[in-house]
C-alpha cells in the first residue's frame, strides 16, 4: 500500500506498506489511529516455505477493556486469515506483563485474546525485556566497541 507515501500515517515506517488487500484504504487508516504512533501491523517478512507471515506493530490503543478497536481487530483477523496454516496468530509483545498492564490503565495496553476470537484464533506471550530503549543503547555500545576492534591499527585493550 502507498497510503504512507508521505509518510502521514506512521512517521517511523517506510514510505510502502505491505497489507492485507482485502481491507479498504479507509479501514487500513482507521488501524493506524488504533495503535501508538501509527504503527499498524505490517509485513516484514514471510517465511519462504511455510509461507507464514511476521509483522511488527506497536501496542494498540485498546485501553483496559481491549475492545474500543473494531479498525485493529478486522486488520489482525485479515492477517490472521492470509496464514496458510491452521495455528493460531501469534503475538509476541517484547513487555513484561505488567507493563503492557500498566500502560492499558493509560488507555494504551495489548491485544486482548478473547476480543480477537479466542485462543483457537490467537495466542499472546510476553518476552518479558524490561526496556527496549535500555537494550537498544546497550546494542549500539555493543556495535560501537565491535566496530573499533575490527579498525585498522586498533588497541583491543583500550576499548571500554
Amino acid at each position: 500500500s502507498n497510503l504512507n507515501s508521505s509518510y502521514q500515517i506512521c512517521p517511523t515506517y517506510p514510505q510502502l506498506l505491505l497489507l492485507p488487500g482485502n481491507l479498504s484504504d479507509d479501514e487500513l487508516i482507521g488501524a493506524a489511529y488504533q495503535r501508538s504512533i501509527g504503527r499498524l501491523p505490517t509485513l516484514v517478512w514471510m517465511h519462504p516455505h511455510t509461507k507464514v507471515p511476521l509483522c511488527r506493530a506497536s501496542q494498540p490503543k485498546a485501553g483496559i477493556s481491549g475492545s474500543s478497536i473494531e479498525f485493529d481487530k478486522k486488520l489482525c483477523l485479515s492477517i490472521k486469515a492470509s496464514c496458510p496454516t491452521n495455528q493460531p496468530l501469534r503475538i509476541a509483545d517484547a513487555r513484561p506483563k505488567m507493563n503492557a498492564n500498566a500502560n492499558a490503565m493509560q488507555g494504551k495496553g495489548f491485544e486482548s485474546v478473547s476480543f480477537l476470537g479466542g485462543s483457537s484464533v490467537v495466542a499472546i506471550v510476553f518476552m518479558d525485556i524490561e526496556n527496549i530503549h535500555v537494550m537498544r543503547s546497550s546494542l549500539y555500545k555493543l556495535r560501537e566497541n565491535l566496530s573499533a576492534l575490527n579498525s585498522p591499527g586498533s588497541d583491543p585493550s583500550s576499548v571500554s
